[in-house]
């Protein structure tokens, strides 16, 4: 969607009324077009806004469903990597083969926290 912008014949058609009218009407015509071009910035920082709002909700929901994702790999490969873990290393290799899997699941849970700040 476009910006909306104060057309320039609108100025020029301002400027003109204000010679025609004489310096006692300069103020009106001013404020006429200074009110025309608050209502256009308006315009302009609320679209902003609401593209800005947008776009977050659109990465929010794309790092939830990545933190999902990664979870429920990390449980489905929890099993093959824990069987393999204690029967080459004992339950040292349990231990550290779950601490990975820990660690990989909260750093993704903190992860957004970390670029907030």
């Amino acid at each position: 969607m476009g910006q909306p912008r104060l057309p320039r014949d609108e100025v020029t058609a301002s400027l003109a009324a204000g010679r025609d009218l004489g310096p006692e009407y300069d103020d009106q015509v001013a404020a006429a077009l200074s009110e025309r071009l608050d209502r256009i910035v308006e315009e302009r920082v609320r679209t902003e806004v609401e593209d800005r709002a947008e776009a977050h909700a659109r990465g929010s929901e794309a790092r939830v469903e990545a933190r999902t994702s990664v979870a429920i790999a990390s449980l489905i490969f929890a099993v093959p990597l824990s069987a393999i873990a204690a029967g080459t290393a004992g339950g040292l290799g349990l231990l550290f083969t779950w601490l990975g899997i820990v660690i990989v699941n909260v750093a993704l849970v903190w992860e957004p926290r970390l670029h907030r700040s």
